[in-house]
């Protein structure tokens, strides 16, 4: 997608939910969801001490979130949305990233700057850039359309060796290095090295499968929350109906049902409320769940296919991790209990509230047997 695109439809994605602007230095939290890391330590926020709580729960799903003992600094970055974001500023100005003077010329895709052609120019003869992939403005803005967002993306260096980029992994230590890492840290043969991009693609392609059963997942979530608001409506239309039979009853006998009358009422509605709120609080849960499910897989989709091999390596422990709690989740509704009335001369001047059981019908989605 372009950025453009970004901007306009995934607002969700590049947007911190705390303070709805372009992430700064997004967190990412083990259910998915990421935050600015000022938003996280910010006491205005709506997760007041979020950085000094030893554990909290996320603004947005309220899955349960396990702080670092040294503030949410140490909760992992977010390089996914770090590079999106930074292409996306990068889209805000039109001068020369190196002389902040002259028009923009060509696009180093590899330095990440816009240059003139003047800084072209020395950009060309120093060793150190001078073999760099530049783009002119056109072909960048073609990639861009293409939706070529990870050939496009900030590429991701060595903290270490500041010159040296992450194109590998070390299988032993789960960590992405560069090859000077591999000469003076991660030796082989006590470490197993692999390119960095063949593992990503096999993430990208175990993945798949998950992704499959867990949008199966969010549509019984999406059955079951209609199923359920649909039976909290007919509830409404019962409780309706059957208080009309009882009142209707009660006017032929006024005079000696009264208080029977009154009785049957109070207990109807008394058992309606408990059941409603049993079912406000499922339907509540059902939505959580439906949230939980589509950002998971909104997000991992759009991992999986525009993150760059550190991107998706980096998050493929936390994303199989919440894959698989999300795929075993239970979303078919229980059993359920509404009260009929009976009319029946042997309980009293009037009937009696027969209890009976509802459960969802999975022929039909907002209806129960």
């Amino acid at each position: 997608m372009s950025t453009t695109d970004l901007r306009k439809k995934d607002h969700n994605l590049i947007t911190c939910p705390l303070c709805d602007k372009i992430y700064d230095s997004p967190k990412i939290l083990p259910c998915l969801h990421s935050f600015c890391e000022q938003c996280l330590n910010s006491e205005t926020t709506t997760i007041q001490k979020f950085a000094t709580a030893a554990l909290q729960t996320c603004p947005v799903c309220e899955s349960p979130v396990q702080i670092p003992h040294c503030g949410t600094h140490s909760l992992k970055t977010n390089t996914f949305l770090k590079s999106l974001t930074e292409l996306l500023r990068s889209d805000d100005t039109r001068s020369c990233d190196v002389c902040q003077e002259k028009e923009t010329a060509v696009r180093c895709v590899d330095c990440f700057q816009n240059l003139c052609k003047c800084c072209l120019e020395v950009h060309s003869k120093i060793t150190v850039t001078q073999h760099h992939r530049v783009l002119n403005m056109g072909d960048y803005e073609q990639l861009k359309d293409e939706r070529q967002i990870r050939s496009l993306a900030r590429p991701k260096f060595c903290s270490r060796h500041i010159q040296s980029k992450l194109n590998l992994l070390c299988v032993s230590c789960k960590v992405c290095v560069c090859h000077e890492c591999v000469i003076t840290e991660h030796c082989i043969p006590e470490h197993t090295i692999k390119y960095a991009e063949d593992i990503a693609n096999e993430f990208r392609e175990k993945t798949s499968d998950v992704l499959e059963i867990v949008k199966a997942k969010e549509d019984e979530i999406k059955e079951t929350l209609l199923f359920t608001e649909g039976m909290r409506d007919e509830m409404k239309e019962i409780m309706t109906e059957e208080a009309a039979k009882i009142t209707e009853r009660a006017e032929d006998q006024i005079q000696k049902i009264q208080e029977e009358k009154n009785r049957l009422l109070s207990t109807l509605k008394m058992e309606y409320e408990l059941q409603e709120g049993e079912l406000d609080r499922r339907i509540e849960r059902m939505r959580k769940l439906q949230i939980e499910l589509s950002h998971a897989l909104f997000y991992t989709e759009t991992l999986v296919r525009h993150g760059d091999s550190v991107d998706a390596l980096s998050q493929e422990t936390m994303i199989m991790l919440q894959l698989e709690k999300l795929m075993i989740l239970e979303s078919r509704q229980k059993i359920v209990s509404v009260y009929k009335f009976v009319p029946m001369l042997d309980y009293g001047f009037m009937g009696t509230l027969k209890r009976e059981t509802r459960q969802q019908n999975p022929n039909h989605k907002n209806r129960f047997l």
